[in-house]
């Protein structure tokens, strides 16, 4: 009786911790920080802008996501192309 009973708790125990498990609680509002978009502050740089278009590195991030000429583009057969963010100070991400 007493093996029965002690079963049945631990077996409650183990379906209240892998319940409490799953689920997410939400973060207090103060300790959820505020999403900042750093890129918006930086100095883009970039190997190559593609032939004909004014696709330049700052398109890339200049928070535009509507617009579609609002984007960083190369010429399809350059290997390789790399752009590059530059602060004035440190950030923290």
């Amino acid at each position: 009786m007493l093996k029965e009973r002690l079963k049945r708790i631990g077996v409650w125990f183990l379906t209240a911790s892998l319940l409490m498990g799953s689920v997410q609680f939400p973060a207090r509002a103060e300790e959820t920080p505020e999403r900042v978009n750093v890129a918006l502050d930086a100095e883009a740089s970039a190997s190559e802008v593609e032939s004909g278009t004014d696709f330049t590195a700052d398109k890339a991030i200049d928070g535009d996501r509507d617009t579609r000429g609002s984007r960083w583009g190369t010429n399809k057969d350059s290997s390789p192309v790399w752009m590059q963010l530059a602060w004035d100070d440190v950030q923290v991400i």
